[in-house]
């Protein structure tokens, strides 16, 4: 594991301010991008009568940074919990920012997580894959100033609402789990079914999708219940701060190959396009900048027990994390 602490925890409740409404929303998504005069330091101005302001000015912005000496242990914080269907029916889409399955959302089939930091229960909608044109940077989320390859996100929507486009302007709206990607000489069974170059020729350019029968979701999920949760926001605009974070502890491995041979050879423009867009026409470095944590608290249920010190009755193990190339290792400190 390469997430372990000890520390006092409280509990946090933040407000989540809501985005823009999904009807003026749709039309607009081929305008922003991650770099250049439409990438994040200018989604806010992208639009008219201030509808991405949040982008810029949200108090709760996502990624963050997550910094070992922010981290809260909450006892009351139970793992995560799961029920419906394991596999499910969707398709592999190439949306000109991300490559991401999306669910069928006219199938009974349906994944839901519940419990931890979550009040309800909410329904997966999307898997959505952040990476970089290297295999030092790609994840949305740092650790300790540290990026990994990549970062796997799972968006679900609260079951209190209808669809996922109704849920993201309401608190609470949206919960997503988080998964970094490592490099290894294997590639994980269902992350393989989105990056096999099989797939990944059929989705070189924007708009273009291939079906997908079968997605075990909890096969893509590591072997852990320990993870951070803290409240934040969409990555991409609207930038609605509705949403419930949870960094799993464990990453998920992908084989360098996929990178260099598949994701970064996707296109951000339509085939028929004859100009590439300002990403400069290929999907890489689709990650947004962190901000700051701010008032917000980093809730942890990782729990490291130690024997007592005779010298410190009190003291207490943190474990600090260190990134050598791109592994992560964890060094002890005392306090």
């Amino acid at each position: 594991m390469f997430l372990e602490l000890v520390l006092l925890g409280l509990l946090s409740t933040c407000t989540a301010n809501t985005g823009v409404s999904e009807e003026s929303e749709d039309q607009f998504k081929h305008w922003w991008h991650y770099c250049g005069i439409y990438g994040p330091e200018k989604w806010s101005t992208l639009r008219g009568k201030g509808l991405w302001k949040m982008c810029m000015d949200g108090k709760n912005q996502s990624p963050v940074d997550l910094q070992a000496s922010r981290l809260i242990f909450d006892r009351t914080l139970d793992g995560l919990k799961f029920d419906g269907e394991n596999e499910l029916s969707g398709k592999i889409k190439n949306t000109g920012h991300h490559l991401q399955f999306e669910t069928d959302t006219n199938s009974n089939r349906k994944f839901r997580v519940f419990g931890g930091p979550l009040d309800y229960s909410y329904t997966l909608t999307t898997i959505r894959l952040h990476f970089g044109n290297t295999s030092q940077r790609g994840s949305e989320h740092l650790v300790n100033g540290k990026a990994f390859p990549g970062e796997v996100q799972l968006m679900f929507f609260n079951n209190l609402y209808e669809d996922y486009n109704t849920a993201r302007s309401k608190p609470n709206g949206l919960a997503v789990i988080s998964i970094f990607t490592q490099l290894g000489n294997t590639t994980n069974t269902e992350l393989d079914k989105l990056t096999s170059r099989s797939v990944l020729r059929e989705l070189v350019y924007s708009d273009t999708f291939i079906p997908l029968s079968r997605m075990n979701v909890r096969e893509l999920l590591p072997l852990t219940t320990d993870y951070i949760t803290y409240q934040g926001s969409l990555t991409t605009p609207p930038c609605s701060e509705t949403v419930i974070w949870m960094i799993l502890n464990k990453p998920i491995y992908i084989e360098p190959d996929k990178f260099s041979l598949g994701l970064r050879e996707l296109k951000t423009y339509r085939k028929e396009n004859p100009e590439p867009n300002p990403l400069k026409g290929t999907m890489m470095n689709n990650f947004r900048p962190p901000f700051g944590l701010g008032n917000r608290i980093l809730r942890t249920n990782i729990f490291m027990q130690e024997n007592q010190d005779e010298r410190c009755p009190v003291s207490k193990r943190v474990v600090v994390y260190k990134v050598n190339e791109g592994i992560m290792s964890p060094s002890n400190t005392r306090s």
